[in-house]
């Protein structure tokens, strides 16, 4: 399990495991929800116009 502290102004930094596992780089786009008492954070599902990479295909 990795950890992350809630910074000024709600910000999180993505711990560098996570980040490196699903291919996350500065400057992507991820969705953030709610579900039950959650937070989930997940790659944005759509190809993103700066990298044309795709995620959660």
């Amino acid at each position: 399990m990795a950890v992350a502290k809630i910074r000024e102004r709600g910000q999180i930094t993505i711990p560098k495991q996570i980040r490196d596992s699903l291919g996350l780089k500065e400057g992507d786009v991820v969705d953030a929800r709610i579900k039950g008492n959650c937070v989930v954070i997940m790659p944005k599902k759509s190809t993103t116009p700066e990298t044309g990479r795709h995620f959660c295909k």
